[in-house]
């Protein structure tokens, strides 16, 4: 919230320095040190942060009364500067005022008093409104989905299809679904409405972690995402993101998982956890895999590297007194990631078939599976 207090604009600091947050997230990458630049504008009493690049476009407007009498103002700062700021201080509010002379922005504090370095604001730049098909969603499933899928992303891939997250929207069901032709992680979630019905495209790595940043500050409001031929538009609460989409045709994820299979294993996520991290420790460059025995009434995970020494470790696990004993090497680092992205206190089921076929997890509506690495001889 602001106010306008004695010709000065009045904010409330926690919510700018959250707001601020996400916009250091979004500027992370950036290569210049114009980039880095967020512009902040006052209009009636009421403020915003904007960045925009050929790619992304990233907004925040606060929610405040209409004032006739605020100053109006807009400058570029530096997002990280003004940041530290807001978090460091102990004031929940301060007054802030644009000196364009001086090209400084200052806040004023019961404590203090700041002087940020600040630049004129360029106009232009603002991509135009995503218009296409759309459905409605929880926030906080929404970044779940998100966050579930991008581990598997491939940010250096060759086909640029795998660099980000692919998201379609069949009837009333969103997809997500990621890969790098090594493992698949897919989620699935309903849509609270829809609209025109279907929508596909592959929002890039850089959006999708914004993405996340944005939608924890909403996570109980609906978020609406919007899909054109190009490009994918997400507004939620007092947020919106534009994004260009990925080029290229993403893969038929489905046609990864086993279509059988031989046995059906559910273990507790926090104990695999462990497990997989227990052993990854004797790995070395040539055997990077661990071995995953699921045997007959127990499930083992074991490793060794001629330079560092070997590892085992096993817990005891019901298993059906038919299944098979089967061995899969897989990247322990591959495993962790799908571990990592679920509730730690809860069981995932895996399913495999044999040594040479992928190792499947399941829990609720998520899948994922991971490539087995030949053994070692």
């Amino acid at each position: 919230m602001a106010a306008v207090l004695d010709g000065r604009l009045k904010i409330d600091l926690v919510a700018l320095g959250k707001a601020l947050g996400v916009f250091v997230a979004a500027c992370g990458k950036a290569t210049t040190p114009k980039s880095k630049l967020v512009r902040m504008e006052t209009r009636f009493g009421a403020w915003s942060l904007s960045v925009c690049d050929r790619r992304t476009s990233l907004h925040y407007q606060s929610q405040c009364p209409t004032q006739q009498d605020a100053p109006e103002w807009e400058c570029l700062i530096d997002p990280d500067t003004l940041r530290q700021i807001a978090d460091r201080t102990k004031n929940a509010q301060a007054e802030i005022t644009y000196n364009p002379a001086k090209r400084a922005l200052v806040v004023e504090m019961d404590r203090g008093k700041y002087s940020v370095q600040a630049f004129p604001a360029e106009s232009g730049g603002e991509p135009p409104e995503v218009t296409g098909p759309s459905a409605i969603i929880k926030g906080a499933e929404l970044r779940v989905s998100l966050k579930r899928c991008r581990p598997a992303v491939d940010p250096v891939a060759t086909r640029m299809a795998l660099s980000g997250v692919h998201v379609s929207m069949s009837g009333e069901t969103l997809t997500f679904a990621a890969t790098d032709d090594r493992r698949v992680h897919t989620q699935g979630a309903a849509a609270i409405s829809v609209e025109n019905a279907e929508f596909k495209g592959v929002i890039p790595e850089s959006a999708v972690v914004i993405a996340e940043k944005l939608l924890d500050m909403n996570p109980d409001g609906p978020t609406e995402i919007t899909m054109s031929d190009r490009a994918v538009q997400i507004d939620s609460g007092d947020w919106c993101l534009v994004s260009t989409l990925v080029d290229g045709r993403f893969p038929d994820c489905k046609m990864v998982f086993l279509k059988e299979h031989r046995r059906v294993d559910s273990i507790p996520i926090a104990e695999l956890a462990r497990m997989m991290r227990q052993a990854a420790i004797t790995t070395g460059v040539e055997s990077r895999g661990v071995d995953l025995l699921l045997g007959s009434g127990i499930i083992s995970v074991s490793s060794q590297a001629p330079e560092i020494g070997e590892c085992r470790v096993k817990m005891e696990c019901p298993t059906d007194p038919s299944s098979p004993e089967i061995v899969i090497t897989v990247n322990p680092s591959y495993v962790r990631e799908v571990l990592g992205v679920l509730p730690s206190e809860e069981y995932v089921e895996l399913r495999s078939f044999d040594e040479s076929s992928v190792l499947e997890f399941r829990s609720g509506a998520f899948s994922a599976a991971i490539s087995p690495i030949s053994r070692r001889g």
